[in-house]
């Protein structure tokens, strides 16, 4: 057997894992830093940190959306971003019982750019500690003003369809899969149906009983290329 080692031996290599251990846990914190930031840098939605009201990190998203370099924002305080000092009270209002219970607030709001220009966002923000919200809150934005455009547009379609179907002097219906999703009321009229009566019924209900299922795929084969269907008597 092997000679045990000299304690002084010991205390030598228990020495050096003391000495390792600080500088590995180190390396493994600077990696972790810079992920960190990698993430931040990289991200294509706004994230900023406020702690006592002022930004003290935001990522270059953040920074871009509101028109500032990402420098110019730090240690500024939130209200700067807010297109007056009621909106910002009052965001704060709504905000602060969220925060400190450990919820997560989540709204749209409006904001104002560098520029003076102000543009609607989602704000979704947390306090880092719930317990202590003087640690600080993070804020993640998304601009939702072209999909809050998009969706107004869809809207304004949807009113001037409604509008045409309740003035049209023809009949006109609406068909997925073969049965009928919708049609205005001159259509109900021509066919003898109250209104709503149509809806769900399947489209073999227009046709004669003894043809209706190959009247209707004669319609179906027509329609196919694009080209409109063929009358029906």
């Amino acid at each position: 057997m092997s000679e045990p080692a000299p304690r002084r031996s010991l205390d030598e290599a228990e020495a050096s894992l003391r000495v390792e251990e600080p500088a590995s846990y180190a390396g493994r914190t600077r990696y972790t830093q810079l992920e960190y930031e990698a993430l931040l840098a990289n991200l294509s939605i706004g994230i900023a940190f406020t702690r006592e009201r002022r930004f003290f990190l935001c990522n270059p998203k953040f920074a871009e959306m509101f028109g500032y370099g990402q420098d110019e924002l730090i240690g500024r305080p939130g209200e700067i971003l807010y297109p007056n000092a009621d909106s910002y009270i009052a965001l704060g209002q709504l905000a602060a019982p969220l925060l400190s219970s450990g919820r997560q607030l989540d709204l749209e709001w409006e904001m104002r750019k560098k520029d003076g220009s102000s543009f609607l966002c989602r704000l979704i923000a947390k306090a880092i500690d719930a317990e202590n919200t003087q640690q600080g809150t993070v804020w993640i934005v998304e601009d939702t003003t072209e999909r809050r455009r998009q969706a107004d547009e869809v809207a304004r379609l949807v009113r001037e369809q409604e509008a045409i179907l309740g003035t049209a002097s023809i009949g006109i219906v609406f068909v997925r899969n073969r049965r009928i999703v919708r049609c205005n009321r001159r259509y109900e009229e021509m066919y003898g149906y109250a209104p709503g009566e149509m809806d769900g019924q399947p489209t073999t209900i227009l046709y004669r009983a003894s043809a209706g299922s190959e009247q209707a795929s004669t319609v179906y084969e027509a329609l196919a290329p694009g080209g409109p269907g063929p009358r029906t008597e």
